[in-house]
């Protein structure tokens, strides 16, 4: 039996395009897989006058008398990559954040789906933080980068607050809320991606996201008051200066303070429809200079020593003019694990090749923007590929 979602509204039918979720009728029979690529606009009508559902294959749907499908399927999530199942976390998101947006309904459920992927993300995280880092940095890059700021800004949330709690269930609201803090800002993006400037209507409803986000998911049926409130929270400053409601670290929650952190750090790091993102390393920077005032310092310096001042899938510039990429950042040695990609020359290695950056000939000069090493990208996902 199949897990109906919704129906299906032409947003969901891109023409030309794989569909990203199986379409099947009121009796969770199949109509068309994911996958398929519809190309005549008649049969969008048609799936959509009929009252077809988005929907995805129940995990009991497996043959009798062998494994079930749901272990098959976490046992070949044991076997992928961490990198790969990140970058394919970010799909889902954006899949979640799309019914989201939509009516409400029923059939929804959204609050199982996002918690179901924030459960991935932790999983994810515990088994190697440092390739989930570098994938949602480097997947930024030709696709709506609102998720993956999402995705960032709950995984930076989950590393900094996870050194100062073991409760699971805050953990997991704290999580919920990275995953869906802006979520009324997509209709920002979509309005008004062509100005250069902010007006002051347009900055008058960013401001208000906090709130419009909450009501977004009150009304599909979330009721978690500490997920909602760090959502509501997370751009108050401990020193007062921010909104919805200008209070002070003492009136709020840490966790809310947390998310704050991580939403600016993801916000500067990842690019958007006006701007690059910012060097991960001098973002870092910045969020110290601005301690105590619109962040913790204890967070800032816990997050530091999580993820270093060159976190993982940093591109940096050595002393012999080879590019190399972070891979991680051990803290006991207080030095990144680090790997030449390009040649002096500006050419792409065909492997990453280790360089002990504690060495004079290869110590790490400054960080680069992605946009300069484009054409190492193959030799750079390759480090990841077996963690």
């Amino acid at each position: 039996m199949a897990k109906l979602i919704r129906k299906v509204s032409f947003a969901d039918l891109p023409i030309n395009k794989p569909l990203e979720w199986s379409i099947y009728d009121a009796n969770s029979n199949l109509i068309l897989r994911k996958g398929i690529v519809i190309s005549m606009p008649g049969v969008m009508e048609k799936i959509v006058s009929r009252g077809y559902y988005l929907g995805e294959a129940e995990a009991s749907d497996g043959p009798a008398g062998d494994a079930s499908a749901d272990d098959k399927k976490h046992e070949q999530a044991r076997r992928e990559p961490t990198f790969l199942l990140a970058t394919e976390l970010i799909t889902s998101i954006a899949r979640i954040h799309k019914i989201v947006l939509s009516p409400p309904s029923n059939l929804s459920k959204i609050e199982e789906l996002v918690r179901e992927r924030a459960k991935q993300l932790i999983t994810l995280l515990r088994r190697n933080s440092d390739a989930v880092l570098a994938a949602l940095y480097f997947n930024q890059a030709n696709r709506d980068t609102r998720p993956v700021k999402h995705a960032l800004g709950a995984a930076i949330a989950y590393l900094v607050a996870a050194q100062l709690c073991d409760d699971e269930t805050q953990l997991m609201a704290l999580v919920c809320a990275g995953l869906t803090r802006d979520i009324s800002l997509y209709h920002f993006d979509h309005s008004s991606g062509s100005f250069d400037v902010i007006g002051e209507h347009e900055y008058s409803r960013i401001k208000e996201h906090t709130v419009s986000s909450v009501r977004i998911l009150r009304k599909h049926g979330i009721v978690d008051e500490a997920w909602l409130r760090y959502v509501y929270e997370h751009h108050e400053k401990p020193d007062g200066t921010g909104y919805p409601h200008g209070r002070k670290d003492t009136e709020l929650h840490e966790f809310s303070l947390i998310l704050s952190l991580a939403d600016a750090y993801a916000g500067m790091v990842i690019a958007n429809q006006r701007r690059g993102g910012m060097l991960p390393g001098n973002s870092l920077k910045e969020l110290f200079m601005n301690k105590g005032t619109k962040f913790m310092e204890k967070h800032i310096t816990l997050l530091i020593k999580q993820i270093g001042i060159f976190p993982p899938g940093s591109l940096v510039q050595l002393s012999n003019g080879e590019i190399g990429i972070v891979k991680s950042y051990c803290s006991l040695k207080k030095q990144p694990e680090t790997y030449a990609v390009s040649d002096i020359k500006g050419y792409p290695k065909a492997e990453p090749v280790f360089r002990d950056v504690r060495q004079t000939e290869f110590a790490i000069q400054s960080g680069i923007s992605l946009a300069k090493c484009k054409v190492a990208m193959f030799s750079i996902k390759k480090i990841w590929q077996d963690v």
